[in-house]
């Protein structure tokens, strides 16, 4: 699978010749021959945002309903982002050019496609395609009869993003102070690595033996980082939560326990 990230606009043979997948790019919501082919549902990465990092490569799974009264064949999918089918920025393709469909019912069908995202080819010098992108679908049935649709759904494609909680001191008489550090980072596709995520609400909470609570929400700092002052009384565990954003995942920090005897 590869991405091409494109300063002008990117049509049907311009992509046949620079990217790899299908012969042509995204065309509006078709059937034919026959008209009896319909896609009913699509499923991508489980339902949940297609989250990457820095370094490591994603792997997720697409899987195509279809219907046809002569059974389906083949169903093919991928991800496209920009302003216009005719003014594409990025597209996504499977690992193959054909799904892996297995029937579920007379004339029905689920087809499974396959992605891997690396990051450091896929998504190199591209932060600005995190957000949300198009869904290009089709299908083909054993008469070939197909239908096929440019946008039939939107699917969200997120910087990964990374916290750390540092308590000092780990140990303390109670009611003695500690400073709970928040270190926010996120995926720079950019640059290949990860950066410090500034700006960002952050939400410290604790837990003494219950479910969690929430303490206090700031802001970090342009380095990524954000203290509260606490004054525990007996032993107590915290960590910091993060909500993301439309183009940034959430997360939460590994816990950090401070002693109290």
């Amino acid at each position: 699978m590869r991405i091409r990230a494109a300063a002008t606009a990117l049509t049907g043979a311009l992509a046949l010749t620079t990217l790899t997948g299908p012969a042509s790019g995204p065309v509006a919501a078709a059937q034919g021959p026959g008209a009896s082919t319909r896609i009913t549902g699509v499923d991508v990465n489980g339902g949940k945002d297609i989250v990457v990092g820095s370094t490591a490569k994603k792997h997720f799974t697409m899987s195509v309903r279809a219907e046809d009264s002569a059974g389906i064949r083949d169903a093919y999918a991928w991800l496209w982002r920009g302003n216009s089918a005719e003014h594409i920025d990025g597209m996504l393709y499977p690992d193959t050019n054909e799904g892996s469909c297995a029937d579920t019912a007379p004339g029905a069908a689920v087809c499974t496609l396959r992605f891997t995202v690396d990051p450091t080819l896929d998504l190199q010098g591209s932060n600005h395609l995190a957000g949300e992108w198009q869904l290009y679908v089709e299908a083909t049935a054993r008469d070939d009869g197909y239908a096929s649709d440019d946008r039939y759904r939107t699917v969200r494609l997120k910087r990964a993003a990374r916290l750390a909680t540092d308590a000092a001191p780990e140990a303390v008489r109670p009611g003695k102070p500690v400073k709970v550090t928040a270190d926010l980072r996120r995926a720079d596709w950019n640059k290949g690595r990860d950066a410090a995520y500034g700006g960002q609400r952050v939400t410290l909470q604790r837990k003494d033996g219950g479910s969690w609570t929430s303490v206090k929400s700031l802001r970090t700092g342009a380095g990524g980082e954000a203290t509260v002052t606490v004054r525990p009384t007996r032993t107590t565990t915290y960590r910091y939560t993060y909500g993301g954003t439309s183009t940034t995942a959430p997360t939460t920090s590994a816990p950090t326990t401070v002693a109290v005897p």
